[in-house]
């Protein structure tokens, strides 16, 4: 079955794509030149990407991206000439909802993309292995793909409805984003739950389609001896992890990290009271099963006063010590992927193919 996903050419090199699915809705996704953004377009984007603060937390880490260069905008267009993409659902009593995401290509001297630069294997820059089965000069032959967002941004458990809508609105910006696309690769770091659990289409006989997110080392070829890693030398990475724990460590190892510090007396229940206090449902009682709560990725964020405290936390446990135990013993959240624009574009196309089957039968 070939998909009736509609294309056209607009001016200012921007391009949209559409796709109506059956008893779902209508589905479109602008590809947008940074230098052709209009102002409430930019406004919109601005918007979606609040969601990731309200999920992972970080909002003082997060105002500080909101300049970011690699957004493509004047003055850091000669730079980056960075394509962003905005997908509108309308339902069918007309409720609109958008998603958003980012193409960042860079120019020769320019600064690296953090898809790149938070990653080593076996303390080498990923770039350096990288660049190496790329044409010269490498830089025109790779992009990331980053910045997702979403608006209006709900934090209560999404229906299967929802879900989906939000899984075939962000395939679609792939399926725009790779339309003629020339690069070798497209670099970019995410955590296992969006590949298994958000970017998927489930269906009645509970087969499962999901984007494949190829790893950095079956791309590259790296032997079972090189895992890419974060390079938890970089502060910019150290931010990251401490302002973004649900996203950013392994949330079985922090949990196993925050369990053996109480279970060695150097946490105990008054520590989090000013968490607890926080919380939008009741704490439980008990000090293991309040942290395998505060460990889940979306209660992590919660945690982020407690990693960043700058003193003593209590006679037995200083914020120093804590921030070091995260570095030494949990594991990245993360992962980082490289993908094939070509592999990448059929890995949506299947999933929408998925979707478009899953909601025109009716069932």
């Amino acid at each position: 079955m070939t998909l009736p996903i509609s294309h056209k050419n607009l001016s200012g090199g921007r391009k949209v794509y559409t796709l109506a699915i059956p008893n779902l809705g209508l589905f479109e996704a602008l590809d947008i030149p940074a230098t052709s953004l209009t102002d409430q377009e930019w406004r919109l984007i601005t918007l979606a990407r609040q969601s990731y603060a309200k999920i992972w937390g970080g909002a003082n880490v997060y105002r500080k991206i909101e300049n970011d260069p690699f957004d493509g905008r004047p003055p850091h267009n000669a730079q980056y000439p960075t394509t962003h993409q905005i997908a509108k659902y309308v339902s069918p009593s007309g409720r609109e909802k958008f998603f958003t995401n980012r193409k960042v290509t860079l120019n020769p001297g320019s600064p690296l993309f953090d898809d790149i630069v938070f990653w080593q294997v076996s303390q080498t820059p990923l770039w350096d292995f990288i660049k190496k089965k790329l044409k010269a000069p490498p830089e025109f032959q790779i992009a990331a793909i980053s910045r997702t967002g979403t608006y209006p941004y709900s934090v209560r458990d999404k229906s299967e409805l929802d879900h989906d809508i939000t899984a075939i609105s962000w395939t679609l910006m792939q399926v725009a984003t790779t339309q003629a696309d020339n690069h070798t690769y497209f670099s970019c770091q995410l955590c296992a739950e969006f590949q298994d659990r958000v970017l998927t289409i489930s269906t009645p006989d509970h087969s499962l389609t999901k984007l494949n997110f190829s790893k950095t080392p079956d791309v590259l070829g790296l032997a079972p001896s090189q895992p890419v890693k974060l390079d938890r030398t970089n502060p910019y990475v150290r931010d990251h992890i401490f302002n973004f724990p649900g996203y950013w460590t392994n949330n079985s190892d922090l949990f196993t990290l925050l369990s053996n510090l109480a279970a060695d007396s150097r946490f105990s229940l008054p520590d989090f009271s000013g968490i607890v206090s926080r919380l939008p449902i009741t704490a439980p009682a008990g000090i293991t099963d309040l942290i395998k709560l505060l460990t889940r990725p979306r209660y992590c964020k919660y945690l982020i006063p407690l990693i960043n405290h700058p003193g003593q936390i209590n006679p037995r446990l200083t914020g120093d010590q804590l921030r070091q135990g995260i570095l030494d013993y949990v594991g990245d959240g993360p992962f980082s992927s490289t993908l094939i624009p070509k592999n990448w574009r059929q890995s949506a196309l299947n999933l929408l193919q998925s979707a478009f089957a899953k909601y025109s039968s009716g069932k």
